[in-house]
C-alpha cells in the first residue's frame, strides 16, 4: 500500500502508472479466482469472462446510457456477483473437471456474445470509455492510479476478512471434504455459490476499473489466453493463501517486463510466443515441484518451526453442552428403515430406539449394515422405506448439513480431518453452527465478530486439551498420527455441540492410553446430556461403556439389550463366531 502511494509523488512516467493500475485490476481478478480455486476447490476459467462482463457493464452504462461512472462501477459489481452465483449453480450437479469444462464454455460463450451483439457492445470495433471525474476533473494517470489502488485495497481487505472468518473456514472445509463439512452444518452448495458470487464481484470490479483505465475495450479482453493466465497466476502464487494472488501477479508482471527488455535488445524476438512459452514452463515446474505455490512454500517453512509439545495430559475442562437440549423420551427412533443396492438389502426393515442421555452401541460383523444405517440417518444416502424421528420430530428428507443443524453430529469410519489446515482450525471449522455467520459483520470485521471468534478460539483450545491434543494445535492435521487424527475428528464433531453424536469405529488405531482418554470423554458427554450412538469392533471398549446394544447381521436386527444380555445371546455368538460356536 505504501509503495503504491509513493508512485503518486515519485517522478514516474504515465506508462508505469498505467502498468501499476492494470496490475491492481488484474490483482482483483486473481484474488476473486483464488476464492473459488484456492479456498473452495472449484477450478474455474470463467473469471476472465466475469472480468469482461464487468468491463462491458460499466462501459455500456456510462457510454451508451449516460449513467454516472460510479453507477456503472456499481452495476459491474452486481453483474459479476450475479453471473458468478449463477455459474455456481452448475456445481449442484457438476464436480471437479466437469465444472472446469462448464466454466471454459462460458469463456467462449461470452467472447462470442461480445463479438456478435454489435448493437450493444460495438462488436470487434469495441467501445470508448471515459474515466471517472471528481468535481468535474477527470482522474488522469496519477489520480486514477490512486483511485484504483484505494478501491483494490478495500476489496482485498474485504476478501482477507472473509477468508479469516467462519465463512472462510466453511469454504476451506468444503475444499478439504464435502462430507466432513456437511457433518458440522456447512451446506457445500451454498458456500460454493458464495465463493463464486464474491469472487465474481471482485473480477467484475477489476474489469470495470480496467475499462475506465484503458479508455477502450474490445472482445479481446475475454480471450482464452487471459483465462489461462489468471489461473496460472493463482497456482504459481499459491492457491488458498492470502498472499498468493499478489505474488502470482507480480511474478508474471516481472516476466513480461523482462521479455520486453529482451525484445528491445533482440528485435527479432517474438514476444507473444516467448511469453506463452516461459509462462507455460513456469506453471509446469510449479505444479510438479511446488504445488502449493510460492506463498505455500513460505508458509510451510514457517510452520516447520512449530514442533509438537510433549504428550498432553487431558485436564478436567468443561466440555460444550448440546446446542439443542434433548427433550424427554427417545432421542432417536427408527421404524422400518430399508436400503437396497440392486438386489441386496444393506439395511432391512430396521427398528431402532435410542434413549436420550445414553450410550447406545451398534455392532455387527463386517458388511452387516452399520455404516449404511448411519448414512441413512445422517442423509448421506436416501432411504427406500422407513420413518426416522429425531428429538421427537419426524425427518422426511434428511440432508447431512440439515441433520447437523438439527443436532446430529458424526465421526466417520475413515479419518475425515481437514488435512490442509492445522488442528486448531479443524476444530474452529466445527464451530460453524454456533459462530457468527453474518456476511456483513465478517467482511467488516466488526468488534462483535472479532469477540465471537476469540471466544471460539478459547473453546477450541479447551476441546483440544480435553483430548490431549493441545500440543498439536498448530500442526497440519495431515501430519498427525492416525490416532491423533481420530481424536481430532471427535473434537471437531463436539465443536458443533451435537445433541446426538454418532461415532463410527472411533477406537480404530488408538493406543491403550488414547482409548482410556476417549472412554472417559464419552462418559462425561453422557453426564452432560449428549446421546451417543457408538459403532465399534473393539468389544471390550464398547461393552464397558454402553447402556444398551443393538446387533445387526446382513442388514437385519438380530438382538438388542444390555451388554450382558447381548453377549450371551446365541444369535450374536453365531453371527460373530460362526455355526460351530453353538
Amino acid at each position: 500500500m505504501l509503495a503504491g502511494l509513493s508512485l503518486v509523488y515519485l517522478p514516474v512516467g504515465d506508462f508505469y502508472l498505467f502498468l501499476a493500475s492494470r496490475t491492481a485490476c488484474y490483482l482483483l481478478v486473481v484474488a476473486g479466482l483464488n476464492l473459488s480455486l484456492g479456498y473452495t476447490g472449484l477450478f474455474s476459467f470463467a473469471h476472465v469472462a466475469l472480468f469482461a462482463l464487468g468491463a462491458y457493464a460499466t462501459a455500456i452504462a456510462v457510454t451508451k446510457q449516460g449513467f454516472p461512472v460510479w453507477a456503472g462501477i456499481g452495476l459491474a459489481l452486481l453483474v459479476g456477483a450475479v453471473a458468478g452465483g449463477v455459474l455456481a449453480l452448475a456445481t449442484f450437479r457438476a464436480r471437479a473437471i466437469h465444472f472446469a469444462v462448464v466454466s471454459l464454455v462460458l469463456v467462449f460463450a461470452v467472447s462470442e456474445l461480445l463479438s456478435g451483439w454489435t448493437s450493444l457492445t460495438g462488436g470487434e470495433a469495441g467501445l470508448q470509455v471515459r474515466r471517472p471525474e471528481i468535481a468535474g476533473q477527470a482522474l488522469l494517470s496519477r489520480r486514477y492510479w490512486l483511485f484504483t489502488l484505494l478501491i483494490a485495497a478495500v476489496c482485498l481487505l474485504a476478501i482477507r476478512n472473509l477468508v479469516r472468518s467462519p465463512l472462510g473456514r466453511a469454504l476451506v472445509a468444503v475444499r478439504e471434504s464435502e462430507d466432513a463439512a456437511a457433518s458440522v452444518g456447512v451446506d457445500p452448495f451454498r458456500y460454493r455459490v458464495l465463493a463464486m458470487a464474491f469472487g465474481g464481484a471482485a473480477a467484475a470490479l477489476g474489469g470495470a476499473l480496467f475499462a475506465h483505465l484503458d479508455g477502450f475495450i474490445s472482445p479481446e479482453i475475454s480471450g482464452f489466453d487471459d483465462a489461462t493466465l489468471f489461473v496460472a497466476m493463482v497456482l504459481v502464487g499459491g492457491a488458498g493463501t492470502l498472499w498468493g494472488p499478489a505474488l502470482g501477479v507480480a511474478n508474471f508482471l516481472l516476466i513480461d517486463r523482462v521479455l520486453v527488455a529482451l525484445q528491445g535488445a533482440f528485435p527479432r524476438l517474438d514476444l507473444v510466443v516467448w511469453q506463452s512459452l516461459v509462462s507455460g514452463v513456469l506453471l509446469f515446474l510449479v505444479i510438479v515441484f511446488v504445488p502449493r505455490g510460492m506463498a505455500g512454500v513460505l508458509a510451510a517453512r514457517l510452520r516447520r518451526r512449530e514442533v509438537a509439545e510433549p504428550e498432553d495430559r487431558p485436564a478436567a475442562v468443561v466440555l460444550p453442552t448440546p446446542r439443542i437440549p434433548s427433550s424427554e423420551g427417545p432421542a432417536l427412533e427408527v421404524s422400518g428403515l430399508t436400503k437396497r443396492f440392486g438386489g441386496v438389502r444393506a439395511v432391512d426393515e430396521l427398528d431402532l430406539l435410542v434413549e436420550g442421555g445414553t450410550i447406545h452401541g451398534l455392532i455387527g460383523p463386517n458388511g452387516s449394515g452399520k455404516t449404511s444405517t448411519v448414512n441413512l440417518l445422517t442423509g448421506v444416502l436416501p432411504a427406500d422405506a422407513g420413518v426416522v424421528r429425531f428429538l421427537g420430530r419426524t425427518v422426511t428428507r434428511p440432508r447431512p448439513h440439515a441433520m447437523a443443524a438439527r443436532g446430529m453430529g458424526r465421526v466417520f469410519q475413515r479419518a475425515e480431518v481437514f488435512g490442509g489446515i492445522v488442528s486448531s482450525e479443524n476444530v474452529m471449522a466445527g464451530f460453524h453452527l454456533v459462530a457468527d455467520r453474518s456476511l456483513v459483520r465478517n467482511v467488516l470485521r466488526t468488534p462483535g465478530a472479532r469477540r465471537r471468534d476469540a471466544e471460539l478460539e478459547r473453546e477450541a483450545s479447551t476441546l483440544l486439551e480435553a483430548l490431549g491434543l493441545a500440543g498439536r494445535a498448530r500442526l497440519p492435521a495431515a501430519s498427525l498420527p492416525f490416532g491423533d487424527r481420530r481424536l481430532l475428528e471427535v473434537a471437531r464433531a463436539l465443536a458443533a455441540r451435537p445433541t446426538v453424536l454418532i461415532l463410527d469405529e472411533p477406537a480404530t488405531g488408538l493406543t491403550v492410553v488414547e482409548l482410556g482418554r476417549l472412554a472417559a470423554l464419552l462418559a462425561r458427554l453422557r453426564e452432560g446430556g449428549v446421546t451417543v450412538l457408538l459403532i465399534e469392533h473393539n468389544m471390550d471398549f464398547l461393552m464397558g461403556l454402553c447402556d444398551r446394544v443393538t446387533v445387526l447381521d446382513s442388514g437385519r436386527k438380530i438382538a438388542e439389550g444390555t451388554p450382558e444380555e447381548v453377549q450371551s445371546d446365541p444369535l450374536v455368538v453365531e453371527a460373530y463366531l460362526g455355526q460351530e460356536a453353538r
